[in-house]
């Protein structure tokens, strides 16, 4: 709800719409039957998660998403890379 409020004094924002549209789908997210598109998108990013490239996971994700934008299946995938790659960059940063 705030970010709807929120979208309405700045609908231009990219980031609040998208904080927001994720926030709905998570909402309304059920599982479902992948169309043979779908599928193929969310195949790739599995294997690319597997390779450990999480960019492209991400990617293939977000794709998949744009289809169905309530799919449970892809919701959590995209929660797994995110969740990953701030492992790393945790990481990464505490490395240096």
């Amino acid at each position: 709800r705030d970010s709807r409020n929120a979208l309405r004094y700045d609908p231009e924002n990219n980031a609040l719409r998208k904080k927001y549209q994720e926030t709905l789908a998570r909402a309304n997210a059920r599982d479902m039957e992948m169309t043979p598109e779908v599928l193929e998108l969310y195949s790739k990013g599995s294997d690319a998660f597997v390779r450990g490239d999480y960019d492209a996971s991400l990617r293939y994700y977000e794709e998949a998403l744009k289809l169905q934008p309530n799919n449970r299946a892809i919701l959590r995938g995209i929660d797994v890379v995110r969740e990953r790659k701030q492992k790393q960059q945790a990481g990464t940063s505490s490395s240096r």
